[in-house]
């Protein structure tokens, strides 16, 4: 039965929750909330337990306001840590005092500096602290600015800066992403929110005036943009100005909410130094002592632009992640995030070669048995290598070479039959992985939303027997490879790949960018409306086919495509 609550469908009130009706939406739309602000804050945990909620929606209650999460009556360890962190918080004095709404001197500081059209703006800082209104007050007041436009992950993040420029225009930023270039000056808000790639690609072709952004690891692209857009951004423009903002706006200073969200989910700087002796090697999160765990989880965050605190708590709660620290003079200097997958019984492995399953996890097994329809190698113990991050300072030294080294050894001392891992391709990380034993069997021909890159699935057997099951693999990897980026026709001699692949596409099981591949090795039959032509540039292979077989639409392409291959199955 459903909680009752007061003024739930009050306009200063939010409940977020999967599984009740009465709610105001799903847990996992939370981001259509951000900049909004609201008294109150539900959010059901008994259920599913979303750590990148939690935090964004607590920057959304005003001060003074109350956030209520529902939990189980047996807490996960994610859930109990929550509960621990809040109860170690010290109470805070009762006062009736709200802050005023009204700009500080820093605020009105930064507003003077953001009148500067001559410079590229990015303003940093936690949620709370005015980015928005900063923004849109300057937009607003500063005299003959030329025509400008915002953007934002959503129209909604953008509300408060809209508040205080009406006048101006949003525009969806996918939509700018296809547009050609124009004068007026852009403004992005939430700039986290949107792909690292979207946003080069904007602030290049758009003349960028303001950008703002929350990364305290939980908004898309987190930290991730804080470290690369910044470093890119220098190298590109002549004149860049970062600024931050400290005092909050919304609630008071040390805010008790906001020093329990920033202890729980470790977004606050790690300590310095180790205070328990700790050896380098595997480890469960929940495991290891808070100040290790602090500075691996830190590592992470700034590392990788897709790390969350969503990842905090799948370290926490999933008895198959682990971490492997790299650890010298007390400090983790380097984290290897593995996870173990697999095996996938028969039964389930063929349900998933003909795509009726997705098992939660395991997407090595599930990519292999998919993709590759080699569903007997989704029935053996995998280890895959999800994320490395190494130090600034200690890049460039083979840590990481040495890190997958002993997760080698302990893989092979747990019986792991092999090794993977999967990423956007790009030649740099491609060779350091190939260097250290993984080759690739899978390339996407399909671009990753937000990285902009391929991804690419490699693995490196433990055992000599999944070695000689992998060698098919191995050679449709290279040809993969051949055609994608030395545009070299794939030859019938990958006939054994290429042909579970042509009967899954052709039974409807993979989709037509899954197989253009393998598609591709019959391009010169005679009894094919296609050739060898259409095939020869793979980034454009999907329009030359289009035109091909006169029709518009990617669904149309892949019907009468699957009516040609047919004839040859």
């Amino acid at each position: 039965m459903s909680p009752s609550f007061d003024g739930v469908t009050d306009n200063q009130t939010l409940y977020l929750s999967d599984s009740d009706s009465a709610a105001h939406a799903p847990t996992h739309r939370y981001r259509d909330y951000l900049g909004h602000e609201f008294s109150r804050v539900i959010i059901d945990c008994r259920d599913t337990v979303n750590f990148d909620a939690i935090a964004t929606v607590c920057g959304t209650i005003m001060a003074g306001g109350e956030l209520s999460l529902l939990i189980p009556l047996q807490p996960t360890p994610a859930l109990k840590r929550l509960i621990d962190c809040w109860q170690a918080i010290p109470e805070a004095e009762s006062t009736d005092t709200v802050p005023a709404r009204l700009p500080t001197v820093a605020q009105q500081h930064l507003i003077e500096q953001l009148r500067d059209t001559e410079t590229v703006h990015i303003v940093i800082a936690p949620r709370g602290r005015g980015k928005s209104a900063c923004l849109g007050t300057a937009l607003a007041t500063t005299k003959n600015a030329a025509p400008c436009i915002v953007t934002a992950p959503r129209k909604a993040n953008a509300q408060v800066l809209l508040k205080h420029a009406p006048d101006v225009q949003f525009v969806a930023w996918d939509t700018l992403v296809r547009q050609t270039s124009t004068n007026e000056r852009l403004i992005i808000d939430e700039a986290a929110g949107i792909p690292l790639w979207a946003i080069q690609r904007l602030v290049k072709n758009y003349p960028t005036w303001m950008l703002a952004t929350t990364v305290d690891g939980y908004e898309g692209c987190g930290r991730g943009f804080a470290v690369h857009f910044v470093e890119w951004a220098k190298r590109s423009f002549a004149k860049v100005s970062l600024h931050t903002l400290e005092a909050p706006l919304r609630w008071l200073a040390n805010d008790p909410l906001e020093h329990w969200l920033n202890q729980s989910l470790l977004l606050s700087p790690a300590p310095e130094q180790l205070t328990h002796q700790l050896n380098s090697g595997v480890y469960h999160a929940s495991d290891l002592p808070e100040c290790a765990l602090h500075q691996a989880f830190e590592l992470l965050l700034e590392a990788h632009y897709q790390s969350s605190p969503n990842d905090l708590k799948m370290l926490l709660d999933e008895p198959q992640q682990y971490l492997y620290l790299h650890i010298e003079n007390k400090v983790v200097a380097a984290v290897a995030w593995i996870a173990l997958e697999g095996p996938l019984s028969q039964a389930l492995a063929t349900q998933v070669q003909l795509g009726k399953r997705r098992p939660p996890g395991n997407l090595l097994p599930q990519s292999l048995s998919y993709f590759l329809q080699s569903p007997d190698l989704a029935t053996l113990h995998w280890c895959r290598v999800s994320r490395i991050a190494v130090q600034q300072g200690k890049r460039r030294q083979r840590i990481a070479s040495d890190m997958l080294n002993a997760i080698r050894s302990w893989a092979k001392s747990n019986q792991i039959d092999a090794l993977g891992t999967s990423f956007g391709y790009e030649p740099g990380l491609a060779q350091f992985w190939k260097n250290n034993g993984y080759r690739l069997v899978r390339l996407s021909s399909k671009q990753d939303r937000v990285s902009a890159r391929y991804a690419s699935l490699w693995v490196s057997p433990l055992t000599p027997q999944v070695e000689s099951q992998c060698v098919p693999l191995y050679e449709w990897g290279d040809a993969q490879y051949q055609w994608w980026f030395d545009q070299q026709l794939p030859t019938k001699t990958y006939s054994a790949t290429a042909n579970k692949l042509l009967r899954a596409f052709n039974q409807y099981i993979l989709p037509l960018d899954s197989a253009l591949c393998a598609i591709a090795t019959v391009s010169d039959n005679g009894e094919l409306r296609c050739s060898p032509a259409d095939f020869r540039v793979p980034e454009h292979t999907i329009e030359s086919l289009k035109r091909t077989y006169a029709v518009d639409t990617f669904k149309q392409l892949s019907a009468v495509l699957r009516s040609d291959i047919a004839k040859l199955l």
